[in-house]
This record gives C-alpha cells, structure tokens and sequence, in this order.
C-alpha cells in the first residue's frame, strides 16, 4: 500500500479513537437516580450494559486495525535516509506509537 494511503488509514484509526473516547465519556458521566435501573435488569435493557459492549467491541477492533497497519508500515521498503519517504514512514510509526498509547489509556 502506498504511503498516501498507509496515513488515510491512519487518520480513520484517529478518528475512530475520537469516537470512542466520546462513547467512554458519556458512560462515565452516566448517571441513574436510585432506584431507576433494576440490579437484575437484563443486558439488552441496560443503557450502561450496551454503552459498555459498543465500547468493548470498538476497542478490539480498534486494536486489530492499529496492529494491521503497524505491520504495514513495518513491511515498507527502506527508504534512503533524510529522503520525504523516510520522513513519511517517522511519521507513521510516531503516529502509531500516539494511537497505541490513546488505546492503552
């Protein structure tokens, strides 16, 4: 794949991390008042319940996309030092280690 489209991919993993930090901000500002939410309600009813799986499954998927297209960027070719291609591909891998540390937050 080309550079051009290694950083698209890479800009949608941002996006998506975005994403998902607004989904992890809404369930920690989630509140019930007592007595609302039923202890034994099931899964499917719990608002809480679907935030956190949406989360969950965003997350895997997130972590298989970044993993994806770090062997991506590790499979380019080697680029001649100081060339726009080896100044393309540090950004990528220091993109990468950005995205990566977002996801282990």
């Amino acid at each position: 794949m080309s550079l051009e489209g290694l950083h698209e991919r890479l800009k949608q993993l941002e996006d998506n991390t975005a994403q998902l930090q607004t989904l992890i901000q809404r369930l920690a500002d989630l509140r019930f008042p007592p007595g609302t939410v039923p202890l034994a309600a099931d899964a499917d009813d719990n608002v809480a319940a679907e935030l956190g799986a949406e989360i969950a499954q965003g997350l895997r998927d997130e972590a298989d996309d970044l993993d994806l297209l770090r062997e991506e960027v590790t499979d380019l070719r080697p680029a001649r030092p100081g060339s726009p291609a080896e100044h393309d591909k540090a950004r990528l891998r220091d993109g990468l280690a950005r995205l990566d540390a977002e996801l282990k937050m």
